[in-house]
């Protein structure tokens, strides 16, 4: 499933697959896809500069990696991705299938809408 193509501008976006937001971070060729969901209370996530950030409890997450950078061992929820040869980004097939099983959840910010959410 195409979800960008490399052309998008290096730091974090959010976009929505199949009707759910996402974290997109890219630098140059590596690009990473995130939950938006804290893998610690399931807190709704969101950017907060250069960071992931829980609204909960504040915890702070590096987009290059997903990991917390306030609790050891702790990473987000993350999705395998491919570039192709022409540049666009895809899920994975086991990516597709787990995103499709997912609980619906929707923010009203996202700036790349892949599948608009239905509201």
């Amino acid at each position: 499933m195409k979800i960008a193509d490399i052309h998008i501008a290096d730091g974090l976006h959010e976009l929505y697959i199949q009707g759910r937001r996402f974290f997109l971070y890219k630098n140059k060729a590596d690009v990473k896809l995130y939950d938006c969901i804290c893998p610690h209370q399931g807190g709704s996530l969101h950017k907060n500069g250069e960071h992931i950030c829980c609204e909960v409890h504040n915890w702070r997450f590096a987009p290059s990696s997903g990991e917390s950078l306030n609790i050891k061992n702790m990473k987000l929820n993350s999705y395998r991705l491919f570039v192709d040869k022409n540049g666009d980004i895809f899920l994975d097939s086991k990516s597709v299938e787990s995103i499709k099983n997912l609980a619906v959840s929707y923010t009203s910010d996202a700036k790349y809408n892949i599948a608009p959410p239905p509201y």
